[in-house]
């Protein structure tokens, strides 16, 4: 990824029937600020826009869903090991 650079990923994981990742896990290895997203689906529970940040456990509120597109902000260049 391009540091101090907005980035657009996609993620994707090797661990068969998963539909999150954690984001610290995902991203380990590069220095990320916030991932934004959105979803324009009215019916949907997370509806609209929702921001990712940086935690240090893994929790719910921190998880990038599989093959939904996320913009994110890096402050250093670096590299996503897919998991």
């Amino acid at each position: 990824v391009k540091g101090n650079a907005w980035n657009l990923i996609g993620p994707a994981t090797r661990t068969a029937g998963a539909t999150v990742v954690d984001a610290d896990n995902y991203l380990a290895g590069t220095k990320w600020s916030v991932c934004v997203t959105f979803n324009p689906d009215p019916g949907a529970a997370d509806k609209g826009w929702t921001n990712v940040r940086p935690d240090t456990t893994v929790v719910t509120a921190n998880n990038l869903i599989v093959e939904r597109g996320y913009f994110c902000w890096f402050q250093a260049d670096g590299t996503i090991v897919q998991q």
